[in-house]
């Protein structure tokens, strides 16, 4: 077996450092083995962890990942997520499913297991042939994992310092739009409407129009933070921005995207939540957001996670957006009606 690259796994907050690797040994059963350190972003060790490549009776029983996190970093889900991070090696090896053990005693190591996505086999008898049996240990609980199935991705951190001026792919396509009617306003008032058409050709914005393509951590956003799905390869599957918009004690969504691979899977839903999360956390009386008046199925899923229209702007990005049918549309999402600027 050819030992791959492992210098891409990666999280927001961890890495993979490899230590060595280890051929295998026919004779003693054992497979070929990757060593890692578990590190913080800025290189501190906090444990370690290995996966073995293959399966056998005596994987089976031992498993094919092993894992232990120093006691003062205990508590983040760093080996869970390494876990998730050694998935993406052994599937680049071809391998469907793993296997991970644990004592049945151990409970934080069993939560691990659960929170990595495995799926609880058995527990197992340690046969007297095993090294295992040799220290000790009489019983094992048996976790498998599906590495066929689109995992649940983790939503992680993406610090401004590594992230800052990512390019989103922001590429919109709908069949209808809401045509926008204002009458003059005059003494008596006016009148604003905005109605559904059917569009009579596919409405297609691409990031090639604008010579402002999106990108995250603008310099206009200041204290911007941003939140995603890499992929295995460290590419960026879906992201949310938010920054505070401190006079008006409101929380700005200014970016979300979801990437073609990921959309119906409910991730959007995941990330708004997030936001939502952080807007109470700062006790935000408001989120608000910039839609299109083209955009018909972005403004279907804000109305969706109860979202509502709070205003309009018809010349935000040409003197014609009416005519285009590219009107920016506010949208709002309101904690409590008495909400009020600090």
């Amino acid at each position: 077996m050819t030992f791959l690259p492992a210098d891409d796994l990666k999280t927001g907050e961890i890495y993979l450092r490899l230590d060595r690797t280890c051929d295998a040994q026919p004779e003693k059963n054992w497979v070929p083995a990757y060593y890692f350190s578990v590190c913080l972003l800025d290189g501190t060790k906090v444990g370690q962890c290995d996966l073995r490549i293959g399966h056998n009776d005596r994987l089976y029983i031992g498993g094919n990942i092993g894992y232990g996190i120093d006691e003062e970093y205990r508590g983040h889900h760093y080996a869970a997520k390494a876990c998730r991070l050694l998935f993406r090696l052994a599937r680049k090896h071809g391998l469907e499913y793993l296997v991970i053990s644990c004592d049945p005693s151990n409970r934080a190591s069993a939560r691990t297991c659960e929170l990595a996505g495995g799926r609880y086999m058995e527990t197992a008898v340690v046969p007297e042939w095993h090294n295992m049996y040799e220290e000790g240990k009489r019983q094992v609980m048996v976790w498998r994992f599906d590495l066929t199935k689109t995992p649940d991705a983790e939503i992680i951190a993406l610090p401004k310092e590594q992230w800052k001026g990512t390019a989103i792919p922001m590429t919109t396509r709908n069949d209808s739009y809401y045509d926008v009617e204002i009458s003059p306003l005059d003494h008596d008032g006016c009148t604003v409407s905005l109605v559904r058409k059917n569009a009579e050709k596919e409405i297609v914005h691409t990031p090639d129009e604008y010579d402002f393509p999106d990108k995250l951590y603008q310099d206009h956003w200041e204290n911007a933070e941003a939140y995603g799905i890499v992929g295995d390869a460290g590419e960026l599957l879906a992201c949310i921005e938010v920054c505070p918009e401190d006079w008006s004690n409101r929380l700005m969504v200014t970016e979300l995207w979801v990437s073609e691979a990921l959309r119906g899977k409910g991730v959007g839903k995941r990330l708004m939540d997030k936001a939502k999360e952080i807007a109470a956390q700062q006790n935000r009386r408001a989120i608000i957001l910039e839609t299109q008046s083209c955009n018909t199925k972005a403004i279907g899923f804000y109305l969706h996670q109860g979202f509502e229209l709070i205003g309009l702007d018809t010349c935000c990005y040409t003197n014609d957006d009416i005519g285009r049918r590219e009107v920016r549309i506010n949208l709002g999402y309101f904690f409590h009606r008495e909400g009020r600027r600090k």
